[in-house]
């Protein structure tokens, strides 16, 4: 009886070893996955940057606010549709 309950608690013990390990598991693949979305957001942030500061420096302003006007009207059109 005593042996049954030494192999119960073991196999208990076990069981609990293995759930911490996977659960840790768990963890280190989340935080490396947010992690890596952060650095791509950082990236995506750098590249929106890089390519406004250019657009200003071109000075294509103009075109780029007639752009934005036909595409309003265009969606002004649409929803009058």
């Amino acid at each position: 009886m005593m042996m049954m309950m030494m192999m119960m608690m073991v196999v208990v013990m076990m069981m609990l070893v293995v759930m911490m390990m996977m659960m840790m598991m768990i963890m280190v693949v989340v935080v490396v996955m947010m992690m890596v979305v952060m650095m791509m957001m950082v990236v995506m942030m750098m590249i929106m940057m890089r390519i406004i500061l250019m657009m200003m420096r071109r000075r294509r302003r103009e075109r780029r606010r007639r752009v934005m006007e036909s595409f309003i009207h265009g969606w002004l059109w649409i929803g009058d549709l």
